[in-house]
């Protein structure tokens, strides 16, 4: 019996000794909640929250969102590989300039004369824009460092209306269109209203359409746990489409049997100027977007610069149509501003910068869902615009309505060359984003 106690021991003591001579199991603290889902190492002792030796590392077993600066390969910034967003976008845009078109006085409306003064010239203020933005993107690798997007914007089409008329009765008031005739060298105008003698309205209005796109890659600069710096690069497009058209209507009222065509009595006469501009941006852009995240709030800050080709465009024309009491009508090219001198299509190419910077302030709603607003401002060198295409030095003889009409008559005015400026819109936006 005491052979078998010794031998029992003996057992033991060797079973220990394999067990020693086995090197130790990890040592892994994990909370209950998560010790049904923890993957345990074979031979892991469990601490259910004994205080660790300090060489000892807690594993923590929540999901984190990591970036190169967090972790090798890990992922970085929010959640998702893919993302589209839309804005709703309140924008301004610079104001339009325009020479003199409209003027009123006791002396024909002439300008340097003494009481004429100008009802149309200057700034012309376009208001508010309403528009949108559609954009999406998606990363190329699992670690969300390389990736595309693209983004789509527009601009409502918007009008700037501007009308005037007068009854020509005893005590209406003069409308004129001023011009400098270079004829006689002097400041001159066309009468459209007079009191006794013609009634008359004159319209003018500007309508603008601002769209564009832009394709970019995105290459994650630096990143840790809550921010994050991309740079980006890649091509953009911008259009900007403007129509300036004036309409002078009048109406003979007097009774000038002596006075040449057209000024009859019943006698119509419509006077048409036209001046459009169309401006194409291509160009390859360069930028960087930084975000900042602080809980559910966070930061977003894009600046881009973009340098390429704008495709200019300007076109003239300009028509008169005579309607006589009886109905019969005559047409002539040109009008008063547009004659066959400066009238057709014409083009230019001009090198030019686009800048563009953005703010965003918006809350991670959800695990996929964001909201946002913020401010952005857009600014674009060497466009054409309307106002700046008209030219006021006006060869008389060449007006349709003149006694002494003669299309070939005299110097080419008004003469063309294309006049270009500086362009800005700048606005807030509202915005979602969701992320899948």
């Amino acid at each position: 019996m005491r052979n078998g106690f010794l031998k029992s021991i003996a057992a033991l003591l060797a079973s220990a000794g394999l067990a020693l001579a086995k090197p130790p199991g990890p040592i892994v603290q994990i909370s209950f909640e998560d010790a049904d889902q923890a993957a345990i190492p074979s031979g892991a002792v469990i601490s259910k929250g004994a205080p660790l030796p300090s060489d000892i590392k807690h594993v923590d077993m929540a999901p984190q969102v990591m970036g190169p600066g967090c972790g090798a390969d890990a992922v970085c910034g929010p959640p998702g590989n893919s993302w589209i967003s839309a804005e709703y976008l309140m924008w301004w845009i610079r104001d339009s300039h325009l020479p003199p078109l409209v003027t009123s006085g006791p002396n024909g409306g002439v300008l340097g004369q003494p009481g004429t003064t100008v009802l149309l010239g200057g700034e012309l203020d376009h208001e508010m824009f309403s528009g949108a933005r559609i954009g999406g993107g998606m990363w190329l690798n699992d670690c969300h460092t390389i990736g595309i997007e693209h983004s789509f914007f527009f601009l409502g089409d918007r009008s700037v209306h501007f009308g005037v008329g007068s009854d020509g009765s005893a005590n209406s008031v003069l409308l004129a269109r001023p011009f400098f005739n270079t004829t006689t060298g002097q400041m001159d105008s066309d009468v459209t209203a007079l009191a006794g003698e013609a009634s008359g309205r004159i319209d003018v209005r500007q309508s603008t359409r601002l769209h564009g796109s832009e394709l970019n890659g995105i290459y994650n600069l630096c990143c840790d746990c809550r921010t994050r710096v991309d740079l980006l690069g890649g091509f953009r497009w911008l259009n900007l489409h403007e129509d300036l058209g004036i309409h002078e209507h009048t109406r003979i009222i007097c009774v000038c049997v002596d006075d040449p065509f057209p000024a009859q009595p019943g006698n119509t006469i419509d006077v048409f100027d036209a001046f459009n501009t169309r401006n194409n941006f291509y160009g390859g852009q360069v930028g960087a977007r930084a975000e900042i995240r602080r809980g559910c709030l966070y930061l977003d800050v894009v600046g881009k610069v973009a340098l390429g080709d704008t495709h200019q465009v300007a076109v003239v024309d300009g028509s008169m149509v005579v309607t006589t009491a009886t109905g019969a009508q005559t047409v002539r090219p040109g009008g008063l501003l547009a004659l066959n001198t400066n009238m057709g299509r014409f083009t230019h190419d001009a090198f030019s910068v686009v800048p563009e910077v953005g703010i965003n302030l918006g809350c991670q709603v959800t695990d996929h869902l964001r909201a946002f607003v913020g401010y952005s401002f857009l600014y674009w060198s060497d466009v054409v615009r309307p106002g700046n295409q008209v030219n006021l030095a006006v060869n008389a003889l060449r007006i349709p309505t003149n006694v002494n009409y003669d299309p070939n008559g005299g110097p080419n005015r008004p003469g063309f060359t294309l006049h270009d400026s500086n362009f800005w819109a700048q606005g807030i936006n509202f915005g979602v984003e969701f992320r899948y």
